[in-house]
């Protein structure tokens, strides 16, 4: 974990590698559901989409412990969110955000929720997916885990960039259903993109987490 956090990519793989093994020569499931995780988490760090669903999608599926399935499940929810299946990222993120209602394990469901507000933008509900990223994210300001604000303060610093984006079509149904939020937004969307990417730039130097640092200078420089 702390290697994928840090970006240190090779590490994660062999550790998931390592794992698995430890797994399978001992009949540890456990150890096989973090093996998958984490593996799965490497290839995630290095874009490769595909190979890192299809490890979350395994970590579920043989998870007998309920809690550990929570953490690839999480993951999941993550890969479908980039990969574009926002129904399918909807139903696993639900999950986990009930899971951790019920039984406390916050940790996980607080960036559920903030997913969740990124499959109710893509849906078209842009004001009622801003707001439920920003609940998501109130603990982190107030607990100072700065990894996870960072990667909510590059969230949005991405939401706000494809607002600047001439190219983007919205539909007249979906601008009238977002007409207020537009109407506030839009004129200091400029100002929202650099300051959600600078505070995720600075958040992410503070904990060195390359991954996320990289992706938001990268998203940056796209601006």
């Amino acid at each position: 974990y702390n290697a994928w956090v840090s970006g240190q990519r090779d590490v994660a793989f062999d550790t998931g590698n390592q794992l698995l093994s430890y797994g399978r020569k001992h009949s540890n499931i456990r150890s096989s559901v973090m093996g998958y995780f984490i593996k799965g988490c490497s290839y995630f760090m290095n874009a490769e989409l595909g190979p890192a669903i299809e490890s979350f999608e395994e970590a579920v599926r043989i998870a007998a412990d309920p809690y550990y399935g929570q953490f690839p499940g999480l993951m999941l929810g993550m890969g479908y969110v980039s990969n574009g299946d926002i129904k399918g990222a909807e139903g696993i993120l639900q999950h986990v955000l009930d899971f951790s209602r019920q039984y406390g394990t916050e940790t996980i469901g607080t960036v559920a929720q903030v997913l969740l507000g990124l499959c109710a933008i893509s849906n078209g509900k842009l004001n009622r997916g801003i707001k439920m990223m920003e609940a998501g994210q109130k603990p982190y300001l107030e607990n100072d885990s700065k990894w996870r604000h960072a990667l909510v303060e590059g969230l949005f610093g991405k939401v706000y960039l494809q607002m600047t984006d001439k190219d983007a079509r919205i539909s007249p149904v979906a601008m009238a259903k977002n007409i207020g939020f537009l109407l506030t937004n839009l004129p200091v969307v400029n100002r929202k993109v650099e300051q959600h990417f600078t505070n995720a730039i600075e958040l992410a130097r503070e904990v060195n987490a390359r991954g996320i640092l990289a992706q938001a200078y990268l998203d940056f420089g796209i601006y």
